[in-house]
């Protein structure tokens, strides 16, 4: 299912779009919510499983589409039905268009080797969510912040000056 997370979100022609790869609607809800706490005001887009977020990418289907120009960041769940993440962010990462998109990855699984296969695909960051409530809200809130103050105006910037 797509998602348009935050329809009233106006985002300006170079604001990032954050897509959200998350297949439980409950970790969904959560880590939209602590992420408009945090501060996030981008569109969010929010897909249950991994094969409609390829389409979204690819542009491919009859869905709607990654729009060109359009930065992205995405937000993906290393276990979704269909194509789970690790397969995502790894044609994400081979594409010469998609490459340059910020993905992070999360799990609820402490897996060594499956964050070191991610971190050598390139993600941008791993977190393994804690099964505290609190805690989990905290390191959503985290991701938040380090959205504001690093990520998007990163890519705000790469995509302006792709515009000139």
């Amino acid at each position: 299912m797509l998602e348009l997370v935050n329809p009233q979100s106006h985002n300006s022609e170079n604001d990032p779009v954050i897509i959200l790869g998350e297949d439980n609607y409950s970790y969904a809800g959560l880590i939209l919510q602590n992420l408009k706490r945090a501060g996030i005001k981008n569109k969010i887009i929010h897909f249950s499983n991994g094969e409609k977020i390829l389409n979204f990418l690819f542009r491919k289907g009859t869905q709607p589409h990654r729009q060109e120009g359009v930065p992205y960041i995405a937000i993906l769940n290393v276990r979704l039905p269909d194509i789970d993440g690790i397969e995502i962010l790894r044609k994400i990462k081979g594409d010469n268009i998609l490459k340059s998109i910020p993905a992070f990855m999360m799990s609820s699984k402490d897996d060594a080797g499956m964050i070191e296969l991610c971190t050598v695909m390139g993600c941008s960051q791993f977190m393994v969510f804690p099964k505290d409530y609190d805690r989990l809200k905290e390191s959503i809130a985290q991701l938040g912040y380090h959205l504001i103050e690093e990520v998007i105006p990163a890519q705000k910037n790469k995509s302006s000056r792709q515009a000139m």
